[in-house]
């Protein structure tokens, strides 16, 4: 009786075992094991496709085989805390593929020891490949860059306000060139947005525009600088979203000396027309060509 009883303790360990391995092998987190020397031990199927290699071509050989040349001594350097018990907590180690390729992962690590609890016996590390997740974070950040490259050097003044309390949660450097307020000013007090406009009721018009779904481009209106000079300027304006609330993203492109040389070159032409037209000999104006453009009275 007694033998069977350990012959079943046996299997029942065996399949416990057997279980136990199958579990670790076909787990989806890709899984490794290392000695103290840092050798490797195990290596499922998860890390199979995650470094394109065989286990039975990894096993037995030195943990640094997956790391690339110039990454190996501060990968190395990471896991080589573990050795004092420390646990690896997701640790962001790249992994170079067959092919050349490094795959981000995200390490985490517990230390076995021995049952006098200080013999280090191994170490086994869980890896979750986050290569595609760093790829989208990566292009999100250059696109990131690129639109705060161009929303600063852009020689329009740009801003983006708060609609709740009128508050700019940035402008660029052609926005303080153009109206005179510092970056910090402009930021720091509410007043400054409502007091660039001579005419409130034209801003409360816009808003009213924009949260009907509508967007405002090149509308003409009338600015005031800190110190208290005009402008006229072109503006345009559209409802952004930023962490899920609405933001009002509006450009300025100052025309004030446009409009004063539009001015100037109206009331050169009136003088210019009145002097022909008063005239008492005949005067006219043709092209190239010989085509009549302009004539007084007295050609007439």
């Amino acid at each position: 009786i007694e033998d069977i009883t350990e012959r079943k303790q046996v299997e029942a360990l065996q399949e416990t075992n057997q279980y136990l391995e199958n579990l670790l092998d076909y787990a989806n987190a890709p899984i490794i094991v290392w000695d103290p020397q840092f050798v490797i031990t195990r290596f499922n199927h998860a890390f199979e496709s995650l470094t394109g290699r065989n286990a039975n071509d990894v096993i037995g050989k030195p943990l640094e085989i997956l790391f690339s040349p110039d990454r190996v001594e501060s990968s190395m350097e990471l896991i080589r805390k573990t050795q004092s018990g420390e646990r690896m907590e997701t640790v962001e180690i790249g992994i170079q593929h067959l092919n050349g390729s490094i795959r981000t992962v995200l390490w985490n690590s517990s230390t076995l020891f021995a049952t006098d609890g200080k013999s280090m016996v191994a170490t086994i590390a869980q890896g979750q490949d986050i290569s595609e997740r760093k790829q989208a974070e990566d292009a999100l950040r250059e696109s990131e860059d690129k639109y705060s490259k161009a929303f600063m050097i852009s020689p329009y003044a740009i801003t983006i306000t708060n609609p709740k309390d009128g508050k700019f949660f940035e402008v660029n450097d052609a926005f303080t060139s153009i109206t005179g307020y510092t970056r910090e000013e402009a930021l720091a007090d509410s007043s400054v947005g409502m007091n660039l406009w001579v005419n409130v009721k034209d801003r409360n018009q816009v808003v009213n525009e924009l949260f009907e779904g509508r967007k405002v481009a090149g509308k003409e209106f009338i600015f005031r600088k800190k110190n208290g000079e005009l402008i006229t300027g072109l503006f345009s304006a559209q409802i952004i979203q930023l962490n899920n609330e609405p933001y009002i993203l509006s450009s300025i492109d100052d025309i004030t000396r446009r409009k004063k040389a539009e001015k100037e070159y109206k009331s050169a032409k009136s003088l210019f027309d009145a002097v022909v037209d008063s005239s008492p000999f005949a005067m006219w104006i043709s092209d190239r060509a010989g085509l009549l453009i302009r004539s007084n009275r007295s050609l007439r």
